[in-house]
């Protein structure tokens, strides 16, 4: 699966399954293998046959495994998967009936809900939390950004946050985690501000360092440190400068840790176009470095000053990191080395 060689993963697979047909993690990685042919797809036909096989692989794995945040998981990635194809669809104006138009912006928002319930089935048997926040505090900016701005659906207008909806979501569901005091929302006490920033920082920390932690394979750890620097940029209800510093460090380990892929030819899971797919590590490292310079071109004269300073939301512009390739195409041809 790490070159793309998805045919050949699913003909290995099915050997494995011959003789344990309720193989978890072969079941699991079958389903994904669906899903990556489905996103492959420009068909709209053919992305529907790839996603009704992995919809069936993932209803097989819920009879065996039902109370398992990571099938959850996966389960909700598969609505938001198909949520999002169909994003792409209309914004690239794909679509030019207006009445299937109309029934596919519906089954888009659909699918973004279906996506959220089993994320939320996700929190009740996760022992962190980290996988399923990471996921509805996304999912619901999205939706409710969508609901802003008609162009983010009917045009490829870079989806930026010129509301405060991430930061307002993500402060809530926070709160709701007892990461932060429910009196922050109304106190203007200088003091309590800081108290309550420096409370949520420890939290965010023990909890990145789990996350990071638990990821053990090299085609996994780049898409982790990017995922930790999103979750840092664009959920953080007040963007300081340590914490901007922090982004910038975690993007530079993504670097890092993708270029070493290259040697062996391995790909990226990525989630760098809001699809979960296997990304060329050199094209996943060329938008990191773009994600880089952005920011310090943003926030340039900031990074000189002390780490507790706040960031003004009016020099980030709305810039997001997560959405920032929503639009970009990832290659879905097999990973093949290049010959000097």
């Amino acid at each position: 699966m790490a070159r793309r060689m998805f045919v050949e993963a699913s003909t290995f697979l099915s050997a494995v399954l011959a003789s344990d047909p309720c193989h978890p993690v072969a079941r699991l990685l079958r389903m994904l293998i669906f899903l990556n042919q489905a996103m492959a797809q420009a068909d709209c036909s053919l992305f529907d046959l790839y996603f009704e096989r992995a919809e069936k692989e993932c209803n097989l794995i819920l009879s065996h495994w039902e109370q398992e945040e990571e099938v959850w998981c996966e389960y909700g990635l598969l609505y938001w998967t198909r949520a999002i194809f169909l994003l792409k669809k209309l914004r690239n104006n794909e679509i030019a009936d207006k009445e299937e138009k109309r029934f596919l912006t519906d089954r888009m928002f659909s699918d973004l809900k279906k996506a959220e319930n089993c994320f939320q089935k996700g929190m009740v048997f996760s022992l962190t939390v980290n996988r399923p926040v990471f996921w509805i505090v996304h999912l619901g900016s999205l939706a409710e950004l969508l609901k802003h701005n008609d162009d983010y659906i009917n045009s490829t207008t870079p989806i930026t946050d010129d509301w405060g909806v991430y930061s307002n979501l993500s402060l809530r569901f926070f709160i709701s985690l007892g990461w932060l005091d429910p009196d922050i929302l109304n106190t203007t006490d200088e003091q309590v501000i800081m108290e309550q920033l420096n409370i949520f920082s420890h939290r965010m920390a023990q909890s990145i360092t789990i996350y990071h932690e638990s990821a053990q394979l090299s085609m996994y750890r780049p898409n982790v440190a990017f995922s930790i620097a999103s979750v840092l940029w664009d959920f953080s209800p007040i963007l300081t400068v340590g914490t901007a510093k922090s982004v910038l460090n975690w993007l530079e380990q993504a670097v890092c840790d993708a270029n070493k892929l290259m040697d062996n030819n391995l790909g990226v899971f990525s989630l760098i176009s809001w699809y979960s797919q296997v990304q060329d590590p050199a094209d996943f490292v060329l938008c990191l470095n773009s994600a880089i310079e952005t920011i310090h071109l943003l926030i340039k004269d900031d990074l000189a000053k002390d780490d507790m300073y706040r960031i003004d939301p009016a020099n980030i512009k709305g810039f997001k990191l997560f959405p920032m390739y929503f639009d970009r195409e990832v290659n879905s041809g097999i990973l093949v080395q290049d010959k000097d």
